[in-house]
């Protein structure tokens, strides 16, 4: 008698794929060998070895970049340094050759000395040196930020200059102090003038030029040797003029105010950079001298 209970379903093995172990085994095997399973460990140690030899490549490149004898980075300064020296001296002393010359040889008018003639003698030379060295430091003493502060400071020194001025010549002469309209004569104002336009030639030439020059390229001299040379140039180039107007003890009295008057615009030069301040200051101290009869 037949069951009711259901029977599992069976089928025979011929029904099934065979399935070849072999080749199974041999894929698996290539494709394991294709994409290898890596370690943490390995790939980090990876990466830190690759970073280290890009950084040390950086770094080579950058230190042969910055020491490399012929890049022009290198070069330039030096050359700039080595052009500005030889410029320098050459310029210099041609202005002194030409301006000695002038005043030995031509006798002009005062107003036309103190304009004109120092245009050409003091103004040019700083122009040309400017141009060929790009030498920014002469420009930058006359900015427009620097005029206030500069005509007060060169009103106090110039009154200190005036003062002790008129002082030692009426000490010398011994005369007595008199009230005088003088801001009301013309003449004043015409000499003051002149004055100004004697202050500006001569601060561009022998403290906005020769002075800044001295600073900026001779850094290794010491300050007081940089002072006595900025202010024995000024006397070189007027000793002309104090030739020609004095004579006997008064060369010799005119030579060290002269000098003494130099230390003080270089050191207030040095100390501020303010060619405004150098301008009034002379100015009033020029009007003292021309006052007083010194």
């Amino acid at each position: 008698m037949p069951s009711n209970q259901a029977q599992p379903l069976v089928i025979p093995p011929k029904t099934l794929p065979k399935i070849n172990q072999k080749k199974l085994g041999q894929s698996q095997e290539l494709v394991a060998k294709s994409t290898p399973i890596k370690s943490p460990q390995s790939t980090i140690s990876k990466i830190k070895s690759t970073g280290l030899k890009s950084a040390s490549v950086g770094k080579t490149t950058k230190s042969s970049v910055t020491k490399s004898p012929t890049s022009p980075q290198s070069t330039q300064p030096s050359q700039s340094i080595l052009s500005r020296h030889s410029i320098f001296w050459s310029l210099l002393i041609l202005s002194l050759v030409l301006w000695v010359a002038y005043r030995a040889l031509f006798s002009f008018p005062v107003w036309f000395d103190e304009t004109i003639g120092k245009a050409l003698f003091f103004g040019l030379p700083a122009w040309i040196y400017v141009v060929v060295t790009n030498f920014k430091q002469v420009g930058q003493s006359f900015g427009s930020d620097r005029l206030e502060k500069g005509l007060l400071l060169g009103l106090a020194i110039g009154g200190v200059y005036g003062f002790v001025t008129a002082i030692l010549s009426l000490l010398q002469s011994g005369s007595t102090v008199a009230a005088a309209p003088l801001f009301a004569s013309q003449a004043f104002w015409y000499e003051f003038g002149l004055a100004i336009f004697t202050g500006f030639w001569e601060t561009l030439f022998f403290f906005s030029w020769i002075g800044s020059a001295i600073f900026a390229l001779y850094k290794h001299w010491t300050l007081p040797s940089q002072v006595i040379v900025i202010s024995g140039i000024f006397l070189i180039f007027h000793l002309p003029n104090i030739i020609l107007r004095f004579s006997g003890a008064g060369e010799w009295g005119m030579v060290l105010m002269l000098f003494l008057f130099a230390l003080g615009q270089t050191l207030l030069f040095f100390e501020y950079k303010n060619s405004y301040a150098l301008i009034l200051s002379q100015a009033i101290w020029g009007m003292v001298l021309l006052v007083y009869g010194t």
